[in-house]
């Protein structure tokens, strides 16, 4: 019997989106355990459950039905323009037979208009993952539980700054097998809520060969910006990974509406301000903060607060 791993409805004005993504038969629903055995257990064991790709998908709400498939990867997406409530009674089913799911793994998020919007990556922004460092980034992944693992202060103290009354979106390249982890590590440390955009589900195989789109990132913050209203769009990353390239790449389309792009620095050493592609970021927004968290985050959360 296939099952759910994640289900996340975006309400925007005047519509809403459903995605989610189902896994095969002999699986269970996205869970996260705080033992240390047990969370290398699920984390391992999600890169060898199969993914309900192919099949046609059927979402029932508010006296509407709704028809998609899933893909190879078993995501799929819905849009529509009728909204979904907290308490309508959202029923699932796969190849014409219901989909039972526990209500915890549906994730609800109101998106305003007035609100500014964040969106932030997740390692080494929000979380300490160790990136740059692989055998210990896969270390800290598989053998620290969400409750043992540590928050970026610094990005937390800014969030503070612009207000949690925003709208937030994370978009991180880790993929869906994570899900778990971070959805429990965000609510564990009492992060601002918002949806997790994830790269597709994978197997162990395409794990070791590192098979993710690169253009994942710039493809969903610009997708999700056409979508979104605001005006006013923080954007925050750090200098480990691709973030530099993604914010410049989507400065390109968004740059009249992206009021400020925060890039934490995460080794004293390392000023990525002399590469070409910071060039790059700066020829397409003016307003960038490449920051020491030690020096400079105080002069950081000031200008914010005034």
């Amino acid at each position: 019997m296939a099952s759910v791993w994640q289900l996340t409805l975006l309400i925007y004005p005047g519509k809403t989106s459903l995605s989610g993504v189902i896994l095969d038969r002999g699986t269970s629903t996205s869970k996260a355990s705080s033992r240390t055995l047990s969370n290398a257990f699920a984390i391992a064991s999600s890169y060898f459950r199969k993914t309900r790709s192919g099949s046609s998908l059927r979402a029932e709400w508010g006296g509407s039905s709704y028809t998609t498939q899933t893909d190879h990867r078993g995501s799929f997406y819905i849009e529509t323009e009728l909204p979904l409530n907290q308490d309508d009674d959202l029923k699932l089913f796969v190849d014409d037979k219901p989909l039972p799911f526990d209500p915890e793994v549906r994730n609800i998020y109101e998106v305003g208009v007035k609100n500014d919007l964040i969106i932030s990556d997740i390692d080494d922004t929000v979380l300490v993952s160790h990136t740059n460092q692989r055998l210990k980034s896969v270390i800290t992944t598989v053998f620290r539980t969400y409750s043992q693992r540590k928050p970026v202060q610094s990005t937390s103290k800014i969030f503070e700054a612009v207000g949690r009354q925003s709208d937030y979106f994370f978009v991180s390249r880790s993929e869906y097998n994570l899900f778990p982890l971070l959805s429990n590590f965000m609510k564990h440390n009492e992060l601002p809520r918002g949806p997790l955009f994830l790269t597709p589900f994978i197997s162990f195989g395409e794990l070791i060969q590192n098979k993710k789109d690169p253009e994942f990132k710039v493809k969903t913050i610009n997708s999700l910006l056409d979508h979104a209203a605001h005006e006013n769009i923080y954007l925050f990353g750090d200098d480990t990974q691709h973030d530099l390239h993604v914010y410049a790449e989507v400065a390109k389309i968004h740059g009249d509406r992206i009021k400020r792009i925060f890039i934490r620095q995460t080794e004293p050493g390392t000023d990525r301000r002399q590469s070409s592609v910071w060039e790059e970021l700066n020829e397409n927004s003016e307003k960038i903060n490449y920051y020491n968290e030690h020096s400079d985050l105080d002069m950081i959360v000031r200008a914010l607060t005034q």
